[in-house]
Formats: C-alpha cells, structure tokens, sequence
C-alpha cells in the first residue's frame, strides 16, 4: 500500500509540471501562429493599398501625358475637356470605390472640391507629409465601428500642376479655380486608401484555428 501510494504521488508530481509545460508550450505556438498570420495580413494589405496607389498615380500621370491630345482637336483648336490629372484619375477611382468595399480620396489641405475634405486620419498624414518631406507612406489600422486599413501616398507638385495650382497664387485658372501659388517638390495632397479589415480578419481566424 505505502509503494502504490508513492507511486501514485511520484505520478502527480510528475504530472503537474508535465501538464504546466505542455500548456506552456501549446499556448507558445498558438501565440507565434496568430503573430505569423497577423504579419502576412498587414503585408498583404500592405501590398494591396499600393498596388491601389499605383493605380491612381499611374491614371494621374497618364492623363498628364497626353493633355494635348485630350484638349486639342484635329485641326489644332484648343478646347480645355475638363480632363485634367486630377479628374483623370478620379474616374479610376470611383470605379474602384464602386466595385469594392475599399474607399480611394484624393485629398488635401487645400481642397477644391467639398466632397473630398480631409477627415481626421488624412489630416494627419497630410501632417506627417509636410514635417517629414522624405517619408514615402502613411499607414496604419484604424479600430472603430468599421475596423480599417489606411494607407496614404504623397502628391507632389510637378511642372503639369502649375498651370492650374502654381503662380502666381490669387490668380484664376483654367477650371475656374484660384491658383495657390504652389512650386515644383511642394505637397499638393495625398493619395487616400481606405481597406475594411473584417474580410481580412475573419479569413485569418479561420486560417489559424486550422493550423
């Protein structure tokens, strides 16, 4: 009876810390799963936001390109289309924004059009770009009601922004517009990119419960 009874507490004694390890060990590697999957989200989303820039800058730069070819005719009578960069790739934009979930802005400080005024979160990249010239990007994950994914890109001024954005500032351009009085390198606004993240979150809980 005394040997079955230390057999008993040796096998309790043993258990305990086998079992506390072995909790240990599970908990570690459920942790360091959902740390996996939550660093291949925010690449992913990382990635999808800019490839969604891209576009934008690519629609901006294409409609710059080729402001003759929209405004003149074939015979060479100039006619302004109202098809300026910005509005160029505000079409790009709006079919995206109507396609999906994900929310696409141009923006900036000194809006033009009310519909695209800065909300909090862009106002401070718009910050961020004018304290920082060099930085790039703009990110982050914004928790709410409707959990997002913002991303933002700056927009430059360059020599096709001055005929409606440059000098001198107070004077009229051709959209019916006041010029601002802007340089070549200065900030002109941002690229704003909106991704819901429940689409996101929800695949990745079901990716790590099947780990």
């Amino acid at each position: 009876m005394k040997i079955k009874y230390l057999m008993e507490q040796w096998g309790i004694t043993f258990m305990i810390p086998f079992t506390i390890t072995l909790i240990v060990l599970i908990g570690g590697a459920f942790l360091a799963v959902v740390y996996q999957e939550q660093s291949r989200q925010e690449k992913m989303l990382l990635n999808n936001a800019e490839n969604l820039a891209d576009g934008v800058l690519s629609a901006r730069t294409v409609f710059a390109k080729n402001q003759d070819r929209i405004n003149y005719d074939s015979k060479g009578n100039y006619e302004f289309k109202f098809l300026n960069p910005v509005a160029g790739a505000a079409l790009y934009i709006d079919e995206i924004n109507e396609l999906s979930d994900v929310r696409i802005k141009q923006t900036s400080d000194l809006y033009r059009n009310p519909n695209v005024k800065p909300d909090p979160w862009e106002e401070k990249a718009l910050e961020a770009f004018k304290e920082d010239p060099e930085l790039e990007r703009y990110y982050g994950k914004v928790k709410g009601s409707d959990s997002t994914f913002n991303y933002a890109v700056p927009l430059k001024i360059d020599e096709s922004c001055l005929q409606c954005h440059g000098e001198p500032a107070g004077e009229m351009d051709i959209t019916g517009f006041v010029k601002e009085g802007y340089k070549v390198g200065d900030l002109r606004g941002i690229v704003s990119i909106k991704i819901p993240l429940e689409e996101y979150q929800v695949n990745g809980q079901e990716r790590v419960y099947s780990t």
